[in-house]
């Protein structure tokens, strides 16, 4: 039987199809929360396989139809919006060279061989993630071709599904991997605050001053960044110390006098804006900047909210 083309049998009308996919993941399972199994403190490999089985599942779903077409005995060249193949559109956009499919020995093996660390090995499978992120869509109408099984052939795609789907494959995993990460909405690897405060970190803050809104964008930017330095952490508490401190007058007056100058006493006595000799530094700095950072957030979040409640009463 020869091939079939559109308005030939073989070909159904335009239609919508539709999508509805069900994401509500299982946030952690039994072992996991315990701190055992698998997922509880996955390796670098571990994160790899779940890449793979989370790309796996996206061309199943004809999720990368959009960008790399699909394999139509109609239409063998269909290469999608790329217009060419996947993994040199990976070398095209990330310039990394036949990083597409990963290597079964990925990572660990290759990094005791030639590398002292797996940070470059991290590196790539990081922006593999980033880069799929941006090419997953699913389809929304288009038509439908029934020979030999072939499927739809989509001409109106909707990134948001197929997008959100990816993100919750993959972050059950990053969140337990190293000190924590993610794929944010944004589709970028960040690393995650403490359980129960990525909420804090994500929430806009409440203010008409730019440049509140700046030091606190900045800030935490600062501390979401995968890698962050010591001084990165320490800069990030210094950018919510100077938007407190732009809010000071307005934090004089709606907090208690002594909670008011205890919170400026620990920006000024503390190794964070001032590096003298007056300063305190003998102190785990990636645990007390931590705890600086979510205090001081919250403060911003707490002054804000309250600041635009007076002036709405106004």
């Amino acid at each position: 039987m020869g091939a079939t083309r559109r308005g030939q049998p073989g070909w159904s009308g335009s239609v919508q199809r539709v999508i509805r996919c069900d994401t509500r993941l299982v946030a952690s399972y039994y072992s996991q929360r315990l701190g055992r199994g698998p997922l509880a403190n996955p390796s670098l490999q571990d994160v790899a396989r779940v890449l793979t089985l989370a790309v796996n599942e996206m061309q199943r779903l004809e999720y990368l139809q959009e960008w790399f077409g699909k394999d139509c005995v109609d239409n063998p060249d269909d290469l999608g919006k790329s217009a060419m193949p996947l993994v040199d559109y990976i070398e095209v956009e990330t310039g990394r060279r036949n990083a597409w499919p990963i290597a079964e020995d990925f990572g660990p093996k290759l990094a005791e061989e030639f590398e002292p660390s797996l940070q470059p090995w991290e590196d790539e499978l990081f922006d593999l993630m980033e880069f799929f992120f941006l090419h997953v869509s699913a389809g929304v109408t288009g038509d439908f071709h029934n020979y030999n099984g072939c499927g739809w052939h989509y001409e109106v795609f909707d990134p948001g599904p197929a997008r959100q789907r990816f993100r919750d494959r993959l972050n059950r995993t990053l969140s337990s991997y190293g000190d924590g990460f993610r794929l944010s909405n944004e589709g970028r690897v960040e690393r995650t605050a403490e359980t129960g405060l990525d909420e804090l970190l994500d929430t806009p803050i409440r203010t008409k001053d730019p440049a509140i809104a700046e030091r606190v964008a900045g800030a935490v930017a600062l501390f979401r960044n995968r890698n962050r330095s010591p001084d990165d952490l320490r800069n990030a508490v210094r950018n919510t110390f100077d938007a407190l401190e732009k809010m000071r007058p307005e934090i004089k007056v709606h907090m208690m006098k002594g909670d008011e100058g205890a919170l400026f006493e620990i920006a000024n006595k503390y190794t964070v804006r001032h590096l003298d000799a007056k300063q305190r530094g003998e102190y785990d700095s990636a645990l007390w900047h931590s705890w600086m950072f979510y205090v001081n957030l919250s403060t911003i979040h707490l002054m804000t909210r309250t600041i635009s409640r007076e002036d709405a009463r106004r």
